[in-house]
């Protein structure tokens, strides 16, 4: 679709994002008066909107014309699904587990430091690697806050997961609300570089994750799955998962095929 006069400047869309197509013919009605289409935003730039719909359509010929059409956000119905889900499973933890993660209750003192491991990088400051020991010792839960720019993905998670890639045998699952972040924190594991590259994936969707990270889709990694032992062994193998929170509230059956040891 080409942007018009009347296409809205500050339209809060972003590639990947779902949406509803409609024509726009009878102002405020339009969309009661018309067939409405699912689809997602593919690509956007000052010029025009990429859309592919959800739905195969066989009769092109309402896309031929050269009236006006209006998108609309739209979300699925499993999000609230999986929300209502997580509260309940959320009221049958235990009231010590509820309090803690409400902060209502302490978590238990971290375990004692012997010695700084972190502080021999020569790309780390005293303060970084303090933080990286504490975290490294954090009995329960650790919790880092900062500004933007101040290295929390870009130093701290890349020496964190390097650190427990290859010091550790955990299984860490590495999430964030948006799929900028997610890209950031590929950037963060493609610098690691060697064998965490092929043993690491993202759970996502090809037309919210940056070109240069479309080779770690679980669903590309699919593309070479021939039969249920591979699809196990490459989830066995895989030390690292990376995803937003929304993609990884649809694919849950994971969990029940591996075990993961951290969250991030």
């Amino acid at each position: 679709l080409d942007r018009s006069k009347e296409t809205a400047n500050n339209a809060n869309f972003r590639k990947g994002d779902l949406g509803v197509l409609y024509p726009y013919t009878h102002g405020n009605q339009s969309v009661l008066k018309n067939q409405i289409y699912k689809c997602s935003i593919i690509e956007l730039n000052q010029n025009q909107v990429q859309l592919r719909l959800r739905s195969k359509q066989h009769n092109i010929a309402p896309f031929m014309t050269d009236q006006k059409w209006h998108i609309e956000h739209d979300h699925l119905d499993h999000g609230f699904n999986t929300m209502f889900q997580d509260l309940f499973l959320f009221l049958n933890q235990s009231s010590e587990y509820q309090e803690m993660m409400l902060g209502l209750r302490p978590p238990p003192p971290n375990k004692p430091v012997i010695s700084n491991s972190f502080s021999d990088s020569n790309f780390l400051t005293a303060e970084q690697a303090m933080v990286l020991e504490s975290m490294d010792h954090a009995s329960n839960y650790y919790l880092l806050w900062g500004p933007p720019g101040t290295g929390k993905t870009s130093v701290i998670l890349h020496e964190y997961l390097k650190r427990a890639y290859f010091s550790t045998d955990k299984r860490l699952l590495v999430i964030a609300y948006t799929n900028r972040a997610v890209d950031e924190i590929c950037e963060a594991i493609s610098r690691i570089g060697g064998e965490v590259l092929g043993q690491y994936f993202r759970v996502g969707s090809r037309y919210s994750t940056d070109k240069r990270f479309e080779k770690d889709l679980l669903v590309t990694k699919l593309e070479d799955i021939e039969n249920r032992q591979d699809l196990l062994k490459l989830l066995r193998d895989s030390r690292i998962i990376v995803s937003t929170l929304a993609s990884i509230q649809g694919k849950k059956d994971i969990f029940s095929l591996i075990k993961i040891d951290e969250i991030i």
